[in-house]
């Protein structure tokens, strides 16, 4: 099993999704438990964008397994690229729940919110982060976006004044620095 398994794993690797397919469903027939191999086939679909088997597979790893959270980054990602908010939302909230290492969850699921334009759920997951991380630059950055977005601009003037150039792309921090000194 886990020879097939490593086999499997480098014909990922070297981006040959086909042959790995191959070696991961043979290492399901040996042993159908195998939940990491169901997460592993997963990712061969998804990267052939063939989202429904990848969803199925995903589901079935989770089944088998709910205390690896990558399974439901991973099944949130999918989400995320078929436009399916709400369910990466339900997965990286299921993180959150069970998880103490949230900050990337955090942010996560805060770029989901902001994507369906729910600004007021991803500001409090931005700011959930940075009461975690504080002083972390892109985090200030997400909430000065947010307050942008909504219109308050005196607030993200505040989160625009912590921002550090010497840590941030100046590309990035461009916009909210003409953004300063018009507000």
């Amino acid at each position: 099993k886990e020879l097939l398994f490593s086999l499997a794993c480098c014909y990922s690797k070297m981006s040959e999704y086909n042959n790995a397919i191959i070696y991961f469903k043979n290492v399901i027939e040996v042993d159908s438990s195998f939940d990491r191999a169901y997460n592993n086939l997963a990712n061969q679909y998804y990267y052939k964008k063939e989202y429904e088997i990848a969803l199925e597979l995903y589901n079935k790893a989770i089944e088998l397994n709910n205390e690896v959270f990558s399974y439901f980054i991973n099944r949130a990602n999918l989400y995320f690229y078929t436009n399916n908010y709400d369910n990466a939302i339900n997965d990286i909230s299921y993180i959150i729940e069970n998880n103490n290492d949230e900050i990337g969850s955090l942010l996560y699921r805060g770029y989901l919110y902001q994507c369906k334009q729910d600004y007021n759920k991803a500001l409090s997951d931005y700011l959930s982060a940075n009461e975690i991380e504080t002083k972390n630059q892109l985090i200030i950055l997400n909430i000065a976006e947010i307050y942008i977005l909504m219109n308050n601009y005196e607030s993200a003037n505040n989160f625009i004044k912590e921002l550090n150039p010497s840590q941030l792309e100046i590309e990035n921090l461009i916009p909210y620095y003409i953004l300063l000194y018009i507000i």
